[in-house]
């Protein structure tokens, strides 16, 4: 499952707007990642902001399920993320694109409309990968999960638009 899962995600890594919310993940794990003082400026912040500042994690494109943690962490940083990025803009061009990204309406409706597919699927991965599933089990996950990414993204009545 976990193969053909990550078949899937290569033919989603070639659209363009996965692109750039895959190369919005690195560069903010590169600019964090690379300078500790920036990192300890960004949880003061995000202190002062009463978020919590956690680490960003790598996203790991072969296990591209890493994504929902990244994204998870950038939606639920996005002002710390803005303010950081727009202090930080005059003075570096890679806080100047990282800024620009965020605001990207695009990129940000992109983002929140891939966090409850990444959730779906995750929560069935996690549901799979127990010991003790038995295949009517299995099914059952499935039909569920399919139910799930149904309302988030195909039914009139609770998609996305």
């Amino acid at each position: 499952m976990a193969h053909c899962t990550n078949l899937v995600v290569q033919t989603l890594s070639q659209i363009p707007i996965v692109k750039h919310i895959e190369n919005l993940l690195q560069s903010f794990y590169s600019f964090f990642s690379h300078s500790p003082k920036r990192h300890i400026e960004f949880l003061k912040l995000a202190n002062l902001m009463k978020t919590k500042g956690n680490k960003i994690l790598w996203n790991v494109k072969t296990c591209w399920i890493n994504m929902l943690s990244t994204i998870q962490w950038v939606m639920s940083m996005y002002m710390p993320l803005v303010a950081k990025m727009a202090k930080d803009n005059p003075f570096l061009t890679v806080a100047r694109v990282n800024f620009e990204l965020l605001c990207d309406v695009n990129l940000l409706i992109s983002l929140s409309c891939l966090l409850p597919m990444l959730e779906t699927i995750h929560a069935l991965i996690k549901f799979v990968q127990k010991r003790d599933v038995f295949v009517c089990d299995y099914v059952v996950a499935i039909k569920i999960c399919q139910g799930q990414l149904y309302s988030h993204y195909s039914n009139p009545n609770t998609k996305y638009v």
